[in-house]
């Protein structure tokens, strides 16, 4: 006959006063832990490190291109002006993506910078302070790595690359923060955190740099190229216009004998050329100067509002917070193993 055991109030009150009768009596034990751990919080937050924070904010701007009722005009000399690169990388949070891509941060860390002392690359100035994962460090290849800006990207070693990478995953992934204050502005904010005060500023400032280099080497260069191809077509066309012009005058000249209709054929030949191309000159012109427009009203993408200026605020824990914290936590994984093993001193007994 199965028996089922309810547990009441009365046996939760005795088990309560059991257990603090026990962990009372271990008062010397769980208060000498506490104050250890105490001593380990204050002590670790009076060797902590300051991490500097660097902040960059800009407006991001989406721009609409021009209206499509030039766009029949310039297709008919293979141009394309009517519409502007509304979609793509550069739409909405896709943005923030950019920041953390590889290619920006490589860009960003292999930056030549002139710090107070000395100019170096941002990569060795990093690699200074911050440590590579043991795998890293512990070979040859990658023990040693410097890395200069006088090689170029594709002659780097693979150790340059095991290290490159290992740097970039690391800021990802603890250093770089790329958040929007409000969903409905187009606001970014840019954090960098660092140990090193100068590296935190210069590669925030980077960082958004290139960004918008990359921005306006992608956006734009559709529109760049229209207006370069409009420009060689209306250079061409202005030059066989001028051409024909002189041609239409020479004819006009060898025309001696007015009686001869004949001879004006060519005349008249070279001056509808002329009209022609008069009129598809003032074509392109009107359309060069729509691209020129549209070319400049792609850029720029980023406004800044505020950058990082020194001295940046910086992050440490406190002394009392970080005592009171260790202290807590220290008594409790005390009063934890205590209970732990008592119950298990219990079953051992009783089996």
């Amino acid at each position: 006959m199965n028996t089922k055991q309810e547990l009441t109030l009365k046996d939760i009150v005795h088990l309560a006063k059991y257990w603090w009768n026990y962990l009372y009596s271990k008062k010397t034990i769980i208060l000498s832990i506490g104050l250890a751990g105490m001593l380990s919080g204050i002590l670790y937050a009076y060797f902590s490190k300051k991490v500097y924070e660097a902040e960059l904010t800009f407006a991001l701007e989406e721009k609409s291109g021009m209206a499509g009722a030039y766009a029949g005009i310039a297709s008919q000399f293979g141009i394309d002006i009517g519409k502007s690169s509304d979609g793509g990388a550069f739409v909405g949070d896709n943005v923030m993506e950019l920041f953390k891509s590889r290619l920006i941060i490589e860009n960003a860390l292999l930056q030549p910078v002139q710090f107070s002392n000395e100019k170096e690359l941002l990569i060795n100035r990093y690699l200074k302070y911050a440590k590579l994962d043991e795998k890293l460090a512990s070979k040859e290849e990658t023990k040693h790595i410097v890395f200069t800006a006088d090689t170029d990207r594709d002659n780097y070693t693979r150790g340059h690359d095991s290290v490159l990478h290992a740097v970039c995953k690391s800021i990802k992934k603890n250093d770089l923060t790329v958040s929007k204050a409000d969903k409905k502005l187009n606001i970014i904010s840019l954090k960098i955190k660092s140990r090193d005060e100068e590296f935190a500023k210069h590669f925030c400032e980077l960082l958004a740099a290139h960004v918008r280099e990359l921005y306006i080497e992608t956006k734009i260069s559709k529109a760049r190229r229209n207006v370069e191809l409009l420009q060689q077509k209306a250079d061409s066309v202005e030059t066989l216009l001028y051409r024909e012009m002189y041609g239409a005058a020479a004819s006009m000249d060898q025309n001696f004998n007015p009686i001869r209709t004949e001879l004006r054929v060519p005349y008249a030949q070279k001056q509808m050329h002329v009209e022609l191309l008069t009129t598809v000159y003032a074509e392109l012109l009107k359309n060069l100067e729509i691209s020129k427009l549209t070319l400049q009203k792609e850029e720029p993408i980023i406004q800044v509002i505020d950058r990082p200026i020194y001295p940046l605020p910086y992050e440490k824990p406190g002394k009392t917070t970080s005592g009171i914290l260790g202290g807590i936590v220290a008594a409790l994984l005390c009063i934890l193993y205590l209970i732990i093993r008592k119950q298990y001193t219990k079953l051992m007994s009783e089996a």
